[in-house]
């Protein structure tokens, strides 16, 4: 998925790219897990802030609770 495209869905959600989070050339989504409303933080490599791979899509999915075990089924978030 497109990392601009990844930052808009996710905030629809409450959840923001902080750039200055993380260390060396990281980032990390910063927001509230959708269920539990848990503060969650999710970082990113450099590599990652353009195409994000499945391989991070999925656990930041899971992290932030945007499965749909937790009522958020891929249409809504990829729709």
């Amino acid at each position: 998925m497109n990392f601009r495209r990844l930052k808009k869905r996710l905030a629809k959600f409450n959840i923001l790219w902080d750039a200055s989070l993380g260390s060396g050339s990281h980032g990390a989504f910063v927001g509230l897990s959708h269920n539990t409303q848990t503060r969650q933080l999710y970082t990113l490599p450099k590599s990652q802030q353009t195409e994000v791979s499945a391989k991070y899509l999925k656990p930041l999915r899971r992290a932030f609770e945007l499965t749909e075990e937790y009522g958020v089924s891929d249409q809504d978030f990829f729709g």
